[in-house]
Order: structure tokens, then sequence, then C-alpha cells
């Protein structure tokens, strides 16, 4: 029972939480030029992404409607269900 209420927890407040820690930090991204380059020109981008570093990548991707590829393990369908939240 308290893991389907931290799951619940998580999936509803999540949202809130990641916008609040990318909205507050500092960011700097490398070949951001290259990025939008290939955008315009209308080609795909793979963004290979570790745990440790998924808030930045997906949150500079999450307002250009990004496919996402996650693992079995209960985190990645709480990471899912936000992901899905922010776009």
């Amino acid at each position: 029972m308290k893991k389907k209420i931290l799951f619940f927890l998580g999936v509803v407040f999540g949202k809130w939480i990641l916008k609040f820690l990318y909205g507050t930090s500092r960011w700097h991204i490398e070949g951001d030029g290259q990025i939008e380059k290939l955008r315009a020109e209308g080609r795909s981008i793979i963004f290979a992404i570790w745990h440790g570093n998924l808030l930045p990548g997906y949150m500079y991707v999450a307002d250009k409607q990004p496919y996402g590829v996650a693992g079995k393990h209960g985190d990645a369908e709480i990471i899912s269900r936000i992901a899905i939240k922010l776009g």
C-alpha cells in the first residue's frame, strides 16, 4: 500500500518538482546550435541520457515532442508518466 501511495505522489507532484528544479538551476548546453540545425532540417536526433543527467536532458527537449524509451523498473514507470505530463 505504501508503495502505491508513493508511486501516486511521485506521478502527481513529480512534474512540478522537476519544473521547479529545472527552473532554478543553471544549465550549459554544448552543441545547441548543431541540435537546432538538425531539427530545422527535419532530421531525427537521438539523446542517450543516464539517470543522473535525465532532468536537464529531458527538460531541454520536453517542448519539442520527444519520444522516449524506458526500462521495466518501477522508477521507469514513474519517469514515463511524468514525461507524458511534461509534454
